[in-house]
């Protein structure tokens, strides 16, 4: 199950980048959904664009269990 956390008032969650498309795929990114619905990527060098939702979702867990972010 994909976990999702709260950070700087936004649900962070793992989705398809909205900035990188390659031919036969998808990357997937932490991102948060802005107040008019628009997703955003999450800025951060610890939570790079990764081939396997798998990965990125690995990325985020660390991440946050190093911020001590709570779950949504």
């Amino acid at each position: 199950m994909s976990s999702r956390y709260f950070y700087r008032g936004h649900e962070v969650f793992i989705g398809v980048s909205p900035n990188i498309r390659i031919e036969g795929g998808n990357y997937y990114c932490s991102l948060w959904r802005s107040i008019d619905g628009q997703l955003h990527r999450v800025e951060i060098s610890a939570l790079p664009d990764r081939k396997t939702k798998a990965s990125a979702q690995r990325d985020l867990n660390k991440w946050a269990e190093s911020k001590k972010l709570k779950e949504a």
